[in-house]
């Protein structure tokens, strides 16, 4: 059976995962599927990345493990795997540099809640966020994860990457986000860019009827 790795966005609490977990539960009949925290080591994962291409066939990431994912194309060249990003900026535009900077500085004065509830407005959009999602358990790890997930970010600009790396893959992103959008993302030079209609952030929440077919269409394509 082959395997998929995950890199998560940044989440508050590693728990919250189980959103997007839900989501991919049409893939498990034929797959097997891992997570990865991005947040445990930022810096390091480029180095990290050889070994997981040996690991595993499939790769999927969302928002900043999309990023990550993004700045190591030049890793997955010349080997045969699968990726697939969800709701990944190419760059930085302006509104989004507002938008997160915001939720970085509630972060960073400790008015953890705030935060997460500034951020959960945009990335729910164009539903409203569910109370569940802003339960937290430890409210200092969640201000750490916010700031320094949101801040690696806001540093990053894959605009000359995915112009001059030639590696197909399949890019989701909302047709209504209020965060990631053709404002801040740039058509690869190979590759899809796949604007869901209805959607926001939550590209597979929000219309996974959509996104499913597209998925497998291109993951059965790669077998």
């Amino acid at each position: 059976m082959k395997k998929i790795v995950v890199f998560g966005p940044v989440l508050p609490q590693w728990s919250d995962i189980q959103f997007i977990a839900n989501t991919l539960q049409f893939l498990r009949p034929h797959y097997e599927i891992d997570f990865i925290d991005p947040l445990e080591s930022l810096t390091t994962w480029q180095k990290k990345m050889g070994l997981l291409l040996d690991q595993y066939d499939v790769f999927l990431g969302f928002s900043l493990g999309g990023v990550i994912l993004q700045q190591s194309f030049s890793q997955f060249e010349n080997r045969d795997k699968s990726l697939i990003l969800f709701s990944v900026p190419s760059f930085i535009d302006t509104l989004l540099q507002e938008r997160l900077s915001t939720v970085i500085d509630l972060a960073e004065k400790k008015q953890v809640n705030e935060a997460i509830h500034c951020l959960n407005r945009y990335v729910s959009y164009p539903n409203q966020p569910s109370l569940q999602e802003e339960y937290l358990l430890n409210e200092t790890l969640a201000s750490l994860r916010l700031s320094q997930g949101l801040r690696f970010v806001l540093e990053t600009d894959s605009r000359s990457i995915l112009q001059n790396t030639p590696l197909p893959h399949l890019h989701f992103i909302g047709e209504k986000s209020q965060l990631v959008n053709k404002n801040n993302v740039i058509s690869p030079k190979t590759g899809q860019l796949m604007i869901v209609p209805h959607a926001g952030m939550r590209v597979l929440q929000d219309n996974l009827s959509y996104c499913m077919p597209l998925m497998t269409h291109y993951l059965e394509g790669k077998q």
